[in-house]
């Protein structure tokens, strides 16, 4: 099979019908997501310092005194950046993932993360995902680029989080989910239909069992 015929390869019996996305594509959009979370990070960074200096502030000080209450605050603080810079790099792409299918870069260029039924993904997923860039990234970026030579254009982490990433320009419903909604349909008007026939069938008993009734006190003697 060819790269062209892989790169186009439709998304089959999913709720989001497109095409897989190549691998230049996806690695342009996580250039875009890094830069735009290095400028947050920048402007996040650059926030901490005015208020430090504003209040006077040294944090390399305050590691080197040889008081063991400032040395102890300082390293706090520089536990608690890091928890913030962590957080922020996962809520980045996770919530992305998991609220839109998109971060800023797939959005650019008209990528969308989706689960292999093609709903958005869950929350689980989405850490999945995460964790996998750093499986994908350690042995020379092998997991990225297996890209290249999987039939469903498909990462490493999408394989360990059952996931995909596919156009959003033609991103839209299925035979497959539309099949799915009209048996469901079918399904709930079966439900309602058995629902009226069965309430019919015990307003006739009720009816039948009050006519027998009335015939039995008639057949008494007085």
């Amino acid at each position: 099979m060819s790269k062209h015929l892989k790169l186009t390869t439709p998304v089959k019996d999913n709720s989001l019908k497109g095409y897989y996305a190549g691998f230049v594509s996806r690695f342009m959009a996580l250039v875009i997501d890094i830069i735009v979370l290095s400028l947050i990070m920048l402007v996040f960074h650059a926030s901490v310092a005015i208020v430090l200096n504003f209040f006077n502030i040294n944090v390399d000080a305050l590691l080197k005194s040889t008081n063991q209450f400032t040395t102890i605050a300082a390293l706090i603080f520089l536990i608690i950046n890091l928890i913030v810079s962590i957080f922020v790099w996962v809520f980045y792409f996770v919530g992305a993932w998991v609220l839109v299918g998109q971060t800023v870069g797939k959005r650019i260029l008209g990528l969308r993360v989706t689960s292999v039924d093609g709903n958005l993904i869950t929350f689980k997923q989405g850490l999945f995902r995460y964790a996998g860039y750093w499986l994908s990234a350690l042995p020379l970026l092998l997991g990225f680029l297996w890209v290249l030579v999987d039939d469903k254009r498909r990462a490493w982490h999408d394989k360990l989080a059952h996931t995909c990433v596919i156009y959003s320009w033609d991103a839209r419903r299925g035979p497959w989910l539309q099949r799915k909604l009209l048996e469901a349909q079918a399904i709930e008007a079966g439900k309602h239909k058995e629902e009226a026939r069965q309430a019919a069938l015990k307003q006739i008993d009720q009816a039948a069992d009050e006519f027998t009734g009335s015939q039995t006190k008639k057949r008494l003697p007085g």
